[in-house]
């Protein structure tokens, strides 16, 4: 009995862990005006796509980052529905208390809505678990393998991207910039990312074997400000804010929350790991 309430209180713990996780990252989103009414007046198929590309990226995220990436697909997708689930019932908990579900007439509309939050919640509720579970603190100090860190840069990039891609001030920034300064915006964008991606131990690592540092940094920099740019421009064309804008303006735009999904995809192992570093897989194939 008390090893049977003892696993109970573990597992009220991890809820309770999902729940805040799932606040925290959908926070931004459920209490901004543009993201209440893109729930509305998202177009089905973006909606549709947005839904289709979460879930194998919820999947992801728990075959990585999930309390036990030991175990096969089959408990990652469980993990999955269980965090978006979570991220759901959060997203119509919140939605209701707020007075923003009574408006609403068609059931797209509620989907609209209510998805909108519930797969940023969804990824909080998964990234939260991992980091407070026990099981998962010497995995964090295990190598990430190329493609992991590329997915923790992309999920980096949409917890930024999320809160911003809807808002009507990226739109006021990018018209408001002339040609310079958006030389000027890439440039930082560029050099903030090999900021967040220096690594002394790589550095290291580099000088012993002959390898050029600063090249490799480089190209690691312009790889993860690549996949911000990806993601910028998605989020931005699932909301709406390429329609009915010239090709000039959309890059304007991209380039601008590039900026900050560039940050995110850059700094993702310092806002989604307790520790300050991940050991490199490139890093670690310098030595062998």
């Amino acid at each position: 009995m008390p090893a049977a309430a003892s696993g109970f209180a573990e597992e009220a713990r991890h809820a309770g862990r999902a729940i805040g996780g799932a606040l925290l990252f959908s926070l931004p989103i459920l209490t901004t005006m543009e993201m209440w009414w893109h729930g509305i007046t998202i177009p089905p198929v973006r909606l549709a796509l947005f839904i289709a590309l979460s879930i194998p990226m919820l999947i992801m995220l728990a075959k990585y980052f999930g309390t036990d990436t030991d175990t096969g697909w089959r408990n990652h997708i469980v993990d999955a529905f269980v965090g978006l689930a979570i991220g759901t019932l959060v997203s119509i908990s919140m939605l209701g208390l707020f007075g923003l579900l009574t408006e609403l007439r068609t059931p797209a509309e509620w989907v609209g809505r209510i998805m909108i939050q519930a797969i940023p919640a969804a990824i909080g509720a998964l990234l939260t678990v991992s980091q407070f579970s026990l099981e998962q603190s010497d995995e964090h100090e295990e190598t990430l393998d190329r493609p992991g860190r590329l997915f923790l840069m992309l999920v980096g990039a949409l917890f930024i991207g999320l809160s911003l891609a809807g808002i009507e001030e990226i739109g006021l920034i990018a018209r408001g910039m002339q040609p310079w300064q958006l030389v000027g915006l890439f440039v930082i964008s560029l050099l903030i990312s090999e900021v967040f991606l220096v690594d002394e131990e790589l550095i290291e690592q580099r000088r012993r074997h002959g390898h050029s540092f600063f090249m490799g940094l480089f190209l690691h920099a312009t790889v993860a400000y690549a996949l911000a740019l990806l993601v910028a421009a998605y989020l931005l064309w699932t909301f709406g804010q390429f329609d009915h804008r010239h090709l000039s303006e959309s890059v304007t735009l991209t380039v601008v929350l590039g900026f900050a999904t560039s940050i995110g995809a850059a700094a993702s192992r310092v806002l989604f790991f307790d520790g300050p570093d991940i050991p490199d897989a490139a890093a670690t194939g310098a030595a062998a």
